[in-house]
């Protein structure tokens, strides 16, 4: 899918235009790179080619936590190779994966899949924050992808000592402080994407962290995210973190969770909605009137669908 480069600001933001078409579909994955997983990795990645045939699809979308545990440490490090490029084969080894980092990228160079996506143009991470807009049939579609483990953690960083320091030296090299203001500046950002698409027919966000599916989200930054989300309306935030399938639905907005690519856990207790203990992803599908989210799990069945119209 040819794209054409249209903007360049601070934050790596990044904007792109992708022809007009009658429907697209889109695979999404979410917390799969696991080096110490492979077989499930690879039965999921053989679900998500048939999907992919059957359904034409033009991309994948990846919405974080790409390579356990640490994320990688450059453009060449071997996991491209054993969790990517040697596991998903056939058609979605020919599209483009638009690519967003989880905390688990952050624990390694957080610069190393970005500088991939200039080695490697069919990884597209043009940027933390980026986006990406169509039409389809007569409606205009926007895809906005944002960065979420700032808002998530904060400026002190991961819930996991380990880790933490890595995070937080990660977050100092990025300019993203406290005397920065780089939350409210993250969040300012988001907010300035959804006023330009406010008047689309379909508009989707796409980060890491979970909202509304779980009842125990409770981070300042993200809460102040839904709000955004709530406020301008949105299709759908699609996202991952957590190691199942869910969905629900707060207002007119969708929440899509696509988290066990690579990783199984159990459906959270406070579960708000439907959810699945399953490996698998999930599929966009979009029209010029509607819009379903399509689960499924490791042996290519649909589990679940969710469905939405037009925001106009």
């Amino acid at each position: 899918m040819a794209l054409k480069l249209l903007l360049v600001t601070i934050f790596g933001l990044y904007a792109t235009a992708v022809p007009t078409v009658s429907e697209q579909s889109i695979l999404i994955l979410g917390d799969w790179g696991n080096p110490n997983n492979l077989g499930p990795l690879s039965q999921v990645a053989t679900a998500m080619d048939k999907i992919a045939t059957d359904t034409s699809a033009i991309s994948v979308i990846t919405v974080g936590d790409n390579f356990y545990e640490d994320g990688v440490e450059s453009a060449n490090d071997n996991k491209w190779n054993s969790v990517w490029l040697n596991i998903f084969k056939g058609r979605t080894a020919s599209l483009t994966w638009n690519a967003l980092m989880g905390n688990h990228d952050w624990y390694g160079n957080s610069r190393a899949e970005l500088d991939y996506s200039r080695k490697n143009p069919r990884w597209n991470q043009p940027g933390f924050f980026y986006t990406q807009e169509t039409t389809i049939g007569r409606s205009k579609v926007a895809y906005v992808f944002i960065e979420t483990s700032l808002l998530q953690y904060g400026y002190s960083g991961s819930s996991t000592a380990q880790r933490k320091p890595r995070l937080v030296k990660n977050f100092i090299a990025e300019g993203w402080t406290a005397n920065s203001g780089a939350i409210e500046n993250h969040l300012q950002v988001i907010e300035g994407y959804l006023q330009r698409f406010q008047n689309y027919e379909h508009l989707f966000v796409f980060g890491h962290h979970d909202l509304q599916t779980c009842s125990d989200q409770n981070n300042a930054g993200m809460l102040k995210l839904d709000s955004l989300l709530q406020k301008y309306r949105v299709s759908a935030y699609v996202f991952g973190h957590r190691h199942a399938l869910q969905s629900t639905k707060a207002g007119s907005t969708l929440y899509i969770q696509s988290g066990s690519g690579g990783f199984q856990d159990g459906v959270c207790g406070g579960n708000r909605g439907w959810g699945a203990s399953v490996y698998g992803f999930v599929n966009l599908k979009i029209s010029e009137s509607r819009f379903s989210f399509d689960f499924y799990d490791f042996n290519s069945r649909l589990i679940h669908t969710d469905t939405g119209v037009t925001r106009k």
